[in-house]
């Protein structure tokens, strides 16, 4: 028998949490005591935290939680490559004189789901370009030629410190890194990852279409 409180285990120890999860009521206090069964490695990490069942548990976790973070942020990256791409690419065309318009870029979005399954880079916007144009249905609006822009300055990044005063890892942190990185530091990536994904899935006309 075991009393647990939770939420410290969830915090201290994620890994003995994440292994004692499928046991736990489907709803408990945060206070609970589990008389059920477990498998004799987690009682015995749960005996030790620091022996070598929970070194085990803790090494599984971690290694999962890298390949899943290195995966997501593998798909982001190249995702994060078309959609640069595509965005240089519709800039030029507006350079050109195709106008700059809420209307333009949805039927571009449009012309994505229906022809290409969502999918949005450089060919992608060619493509809609070469239908939607003169060429094609001649749904787009165009105007005069934009002057050239000037290209700003790129500025350094700057280094962002944790509360315990770990550096913050990049959101597109390498693999090496992750793995050298504390506890503390992976999960922080995690969090400004997943937030990161939902201000992209907020942003205006242009950042939906492209």
């Amino acid at each position: 028998m075991f009393h647990i409180t939770v939420s410290v285990l969830r915090e201290k120890s994620p890994w003995l949490y994440k292994a004692i999860l499928p046991y736990l009521p489907a709803v408990h206090e945060d206070k609970i005591t589990m008389d059920k069964e477990l498998p004799e490695n987690i009682r015995r990490a749960l005996f030790d935290p620091k022996g070598k069942e929970s070194q085990a548990l803790e090494g599984a976790y971690f290694q999962e939680l890298n390949e899943r973070i290195t995966k997501e942020t593998t798909e982001k990256g190249k995702r994060e490559q078309d959609r640069k791409a595509a965005h240089a690419r519709y800039d030029q065309y507006i350079a050109e004189g195709l106008v700059d318009s809420e209307r333009n870029a949805n039927l571009i979005l449009q012309f994505s789901k229906e022809k290409a399954n969502g999918l949005m880079n450089a060919q992608v916007v060619d493509l809609a370009i070469s239908n939607l144009g003169p060429r094609g249905t001649n749904q787009l609006k165009r105007g005069a030629p934009q002057p050239a822009a000037t290209t700003p300055t790129p500025q350094e990044p700057v280094q962002e410190f944790l509360p315990n005063g770990e550096p913050q890892l990049p959101l597109d942190a390498s693999e090496s890194a992750m793995r050298r990185a504390s506890v503390t530091q992976l999960h922080d990536l995690a969090k400004r990852q997943q937030a990161s994904r939902k201000l992209q899935n907020r942003q205006g006309w242009k950042g939906a279409a492209f």
